[in-house]
C-alpha cells in the first residue's frame, strides 16, 4: 500500500485513485484537485495554445520529458503554491497507469484558473522580451479584457467537465 499525504492531512491509498478522477470529495469536507501526467494540455488550454506552448517554449531535458506538458505546467503550479501541492511518484507502481500525481489543496476549477493565471504571467514574461512596444501595449490591452473566471467557465463547459463525472467521492483517512 503507497499512502499519500494530502494537503489537509489525509492519508490515502495511491490506488484509490483511477485515471479518470479530476477531484476527489475528502473526509476534511475539501474537494482537493488531482492531475496526473497522462492528462492531456487541453485538459485546461485550448488546442491552439497547446500547440503554440509546445512549439515556443524550449524544454530543458526534452529527450527525458518531451516538449512542453503536465509536467512543466504542474511544476509552474508547485512553484507558486508549494504548500498547497502533494506530488506523489508512482513510476515504481505498474499498476496505477500514470508515473506521477499532483493532489491541490483546493479544487479543480481554482486549479483551472491559477492554469490560466499562470500561463498568462509567462505570456506577459515573454511578450516583455520581445522588445516589440506595440505588441507589449497589444497584449497589455487585451489581458485587460480577459476574464480569468469566464474563460474557466465556458472552456470547462465546451469540454463538459462537470466534477460530478470525475469524481471519486467521499474518501476516508487511513
Amino acid at each position: 500500500m503507497n499512502l499519500i499525504l494530502l494537503p489537509c492531512g489525509t492519508s490515502i491509498d495511491s490506488h484509490r485513485i483511477d485515471l479518470g478522477m479530476r477531484e476527489l470529495k475528502c473526509e476534511c469536507g475539501k474537494t482537493h484537485a488531482i492531475v496526473t501526467d497522462i492528462n492531456p494540455l487541453t485538459r485546461f488550454l485550448p488546442e491552439f495554445l497547446v500547440v503554440s506552448l509546445e512549439e515556443l517554449i524550449e524544454v530543458r531535458d526534452s529527450d527525458k520529458w518531451g516538449g512542453f506538458g503536465m509536467v512543466h505546467l504542474m511544476g509552474l503550479v508547485m512553484e507558486d503554491f508549494p504548500e498547497e501541492t502533494v506530488f506523489f511518484d508512482a513510476s515504481e507502481d505498474g499498476y496505477l497507469g500514470y508515473s506521477m500525481l499532483w493532489i491541490f489543496d483546493f479544487d479543480a476549477w481554482r486549479l483551472h484558473e491559477i492554469i490560466i493565471e499562470l500561463i498568462i504571467e509567462m505570456m506577459e514574461h515573454g511578450m516583455s522580451h520581445s522588445g516589440d512596444k506595440n505588441a507589449i501595449a497589444e497584449f497589455e490591452k487585451q489581458m485587460l479584457q480577459f476574464d480569468i473566471k469566464e474563460f474557466v467557465k465556458e472552456y470547462r463547459e465546451t469540454r463538459d467537465l462537470n466534477p460530478e463525472d470525475y469524481s471519486e467521492g467521499q474518501i476516508e483517512g487511513i
